[in-house]
């Protein structure tokens, strides 16, 4: 869902409306931003690059993606060759990336990402979002509860099911998940032809956006990226607040 930003207007965004500035310094409407991932499970806000840091820090607690690293990501599309050994990129290189959750191999997955366009120019690589809690309302998911996986997370790799109890979350990731039993070699079948049917939200970045996924109901997904495209995409992972 996008989050207009317009001097002096209402933007309706389904059942809510915000007001929000047009003057660069103003604050953003959080407790809009808040309502929008509550009912859609993302939400779009454009020009809001100078924000980026009230966002992540009114959403919880940004965490590293890797022991010891930067709270920021810098996200580049490389070929095959020059990616890191197991990493998406070393599988697809600059093709589509399959839909999938950050921090998959995590024991619990950071609960937001929030990415962030700085260039002044909009980006030819798209990223694509699939919301499966709402995709599969109706859907007997106990294949899913049963779908036993090898989550591969360096020396701390673990076992876990597709989707834990109370349906917090569910874990995707054909980088780092590797099926044990017919459950979920049958629930990546059905995942698969769920987004084989599928109509997925292309974000297409302008100069300045931020997009805030709920890490726990959205899929994503990159398309083809380019070699020429200078992306400066970044991304910061958050965890609740205790």
């Amino acid at each position: 869902m996008e989050i207009s930003r317009t001097p002096d207007t209402q933007i309706e965004q389904g059942s809510v409306v915000a007001m929000f500035s047009s003057v660069e310094d103003s604050p953003i409407d959080l407790q809009a931003l808040r309502a929008a991932l509550a009912k859609d499970h993302w939400a779009r806000l454009p020009n809001s690059a100078h924000a980026i840091d009230r966002i992540v820090k009114a959403l919880g607690v940004p965490v590293p993606s890797r022991p010891n690293g930067s709270l920021v990501d810098v996200l580049v599309p490389r070929s095959r060759f020059q990616a890191p050994t197991r990493s998406l990129s070393a599988r697809y290189g600059m093709a589509t990336f399959p839909f999938h959750i950050d921090t998959a191999h995590w024991v619990t997955p950071a609960r937001y990402v929030v990415l962030c366009w700085s260039a002044s120019i909009p980006s030819r690589c798209p990223t694509l979002i699939f919301d499966w809690r709402r995709a599969m309302q109706g859907v007997n998911m106990h294949l899913f509860e049963d779908a036993l996986f090898h989550v591969r997370s360096g020396r701390h790799s673990f076992f876990a099911h597709a989707l834990t109890s109370g349906h917090r979350f569910l874990r995707v990731d054909p980088g780092c998940l590797r099926p044990i039993n017919r459950a979920a070699e049958r629930a990546l079948t059905f995942l698969d032809d769920v987004l084989s049917r599928a109509h997925p939200t292309e974000i297409v970045w302008g100069a300045g956006d931020v997009v805030v996924l709920d890490n726990w109901s959205i899929l994503h997904a990159r398309g083809p990226a380019h070699q020429i495209d200078a992306r400066t995409l970044t991304r910061t992972l958050i965890r609740p607040r205790a």
